[in-house]
């Protein structure tokens, strides 16, 4: 009987060897050939495709679109992976330049009534999304350990600032705790030089509510 055209493939050298295994329990006996896979080019699967065809042998047809789905499957991981490693450095790039940005947004006061805030861009549509992050409505501890606790009810930092952040904060020597470190704040400090002296959320609350007193009995607002 002529070979079909999955006999040539199986001609061709991928069949390495056979193991057996015999079962003494229920007298049965298992032989399997051992083959490895053969790295075919698509050209080649192609030409084995049409030889099939020609033979009527559509098992084989079905077998070989199998294998040729798999190899554009594995070229397409292929260069995902390899574009997930290229981009993987560009957003490196881009979050320190991000971060630069953030932290210069954040040094305005402005975002200060936020936990964060968040930017998307589309580059299809050119399409861009900004909002910012609020987890809830918390009141100072006033302490400036580090906690994050937003003194809510006042204007931004900023506006405040603008108004009455060249009046004097610490009318004497004071000690305080930034980061767990102490710092002894001078006698005659500004708000505006208390605000500027250290990002560290706790303080700046601490910060804010002195200055929001004052802002709001520099205005009259009750």
């Amino acid at each position: 009987m002529p070979a079909s055209s999955s006999d040539n493939r199986l001609q061709s050298g991928n069949v390495v060897g056979l193991y057996y295994i015999y079962n003494i329990n229920k007298y049965k006996g298992r032989c399997k050939l051992m083959t490895e896979e053969i790295t075919e080019t698509e050209e080649q699967i192609q030409a084995a495709m049409k030889q099939a065809m020609e033979a009527n042998d559509w098992n084989q047809v079905k077998r070989l679109a199998a294998d040729l789905d798999k190899m554009a499957k594995a070229e397409q991981a292929k260069a995902k992976a390899e574009l997930q490693s290229k981009l993987a450095g560009i957003t490196d790039k881009a979050k320190k330049a991000f971060d630069a940005l953030a932290q210069k947004l954040m040094d305005t006061g402005d975002y200060d009534g936020a936990d964060g805030f968040w930017y998307v861009k589309d580059f299809g549509d050119a399409s861009t999304g900004m909002r910012l992050t609020k987890t809830a409505k918390r009141v100072s501890t006033g302490d400036s350990a580090g906690k994050s606790s937003y003194v809510a009810g006042f204007p931004p930092n900023k506006e405040m600032l603008d108004l009455v952040g060249d009046m004097v904060m610490f009318e004497a020597d004071t000690t305080v705790t930034i980061d767990k470190a102490e710092h002894t704040i001078s006698a005659g400090t500004t708000f505006k030089e208390a605000h500027d002296y250290s990002n560290n959320g706790g303080w700046r609350n601490r910060v804010r509510m002195s200055l929001g007193k004052a802002y709001t009995k520099a205005t009259g607002d009750n």
